[in-house]
């Protein structure tokens, strides 16, 4: 491949942030054989008020050098911290809204700026990933190359749909391609007169290795995630009820009441939030993987990167139809109801043991990880 352009990514999650981000393991894998700046999405005042995040505040307020390198092997990434921006999300008043987004893109611009001036880049590649706030700020940037990477339905995202969904208009319209994680998302892209390429979610196969044999006569399922109102917890409290044998463990951060119900079922093994790297050795005793997700405008537009972790542990997966999974037609049967869901747990505990099938699994998800994405992404970038 040719030398290439140092890649600016306008980020909408942090580098250091919890659990695991799309953005964030491209930028890792991309940072392998090119230069990477990585924005994170700045912090409010509101936070600083609240004393949130104080590692971070401590680079927010000049605390600390905003312009850093988090990962001493990666000597091509940089992460930029920006200065506290003012809330704005829930502002109602749309001219007050612009009048306080125009101000943090100023000063957004203004850091980025002084960030390719101190890394002496003389020509760059921008990366939008999921964040038209800070639009302004992003096309004035001089790059050979506009792109937006979305890997999220914005009208449905609460956070950002009462002001995004205008914005991300905008933002397509100005940039050169678009990329998506979901094909939901390449059909809602389709009419934009861009080219949109499909870069679905990865996964670390080395984080998921297969190190114990599956326990005999198991019917133990592990869900891992954020524990929030995507899930459909009438269901999985129904096949607790229904399966007297059936054990769950849950790893990932409570966001809702539900998920608090659910912790307390006798049969439920809450392990708390976990670094990803951790993750896959404390499911090692589960034999099936869970992505019980209701279906709505949000979920549709998921491409689950759990599914793939689940497979190169060799476990069956129990999912529901929330979106087009098309894609693992030959490891998964997608469910539309409580009694399918019933009835592909007793298939799945009839035939989860085949050595083949395991083996199957094993082979097609270590062939999704996040390096073979990142450089589909990069190719395209340099492209």
């Amino acid at each position: 491949m040719k030398e290439s352009s140092p890649i600016v990514i306008f980020a909408n999650p942090v580098f250091e942030g919890e659990g695991l981000a799309s953005t964030v393991e491209l930028a890792k894998g991309i940072s392998e054989h090119q230069e990477v700046l990585f924005i994170n999405f700045p912090m409010t005042f509101t936070q600083l008020i609240k004393g949130q995040e104080p590692l971070r505040l401590l680079r927010a307020t000049g605390l600390k050098s905003r312009l850093y390198q988090p990962i001493e092997e990666l000597s091509k990434l940089w992460v930029l911290e920006m200065p506290l921006m003012l809330p704005s999300n829930k502002i109602g008043s749309e001219k007050l809204y612009h009048k306080v987004l125009a101000r943090n893109n100023r000063t957004y611009r203004l850091h980025v700026q002084c960030a390719i001036e101190r890394l002496n880049w003389s020509s760059t590649i921008a990366v939008n990933a999921f964040n038209p706030l800070y639009l302004e700020a992003f096309t004035s940037v001089n790059a050979i190359k506009h792109v937006y990477y979305c890997y999220d339905n914005i009208e449905a995202a609460y956070w950002l749909s009462r002001h995004g969904a205008t914005l991300e208009k905008k933002l397509a319209a100005q940039v050169d391609e678009i990329y998506v994680s979901s094909q939901a998302l390449m059909e809602k892209f389709s009419a934009s007169n861009r080219p949109v390429v499909w870069i679905p979610n990865g996964m670390q196969p080395n984080h998921f290795k297969r190190t114990t044999a599956f326990p005999v006569h198991a019917f133990h399922a592990a869900y891992i995630g954020a524990l929030d109102d995507r899930i459909d917890y009438e269901l999985l409290q129904h096949l607790l009820r229904h399966f007297i044998d059936f054990r769950i463990t849950l790893v990932g951060p409570i966001k809702c009441e539900e998920a608090q119900v659910l912790i307390q079922h006798e049969r439920v093994c809450y392990r708390g939030l976990k670094k990803p790297s951790e993750v896959g050795q404390l499911i090692q005793d589960c034999d099936i993987g869970l992505i019980p997700f209701v279906k709505n405008e949000f979920t549709r537009f998921i491409y689950p990167l759990k599914i793939n972790e689940y497979l190169c542990l060799g476990m069956s997966v129990l999912t529901t139809d929330f979106a087009d999974l098309s894609v693992f037609s030959e490891w998964v049967t997608p469910v539309s109801s409580i009694q399918e869901a019933i009835d592909e747990l007793e298939c799945i505990k009839g035939h989860k043991d085949v050595f083949e099938m395991v083996e199957g699994r094993i082979k097609f998800a270590q062939l999704q990880s996040w390096q073979a994405r990142a450089q589909k992404m990069r190719t395209h970038l340099n492209g």
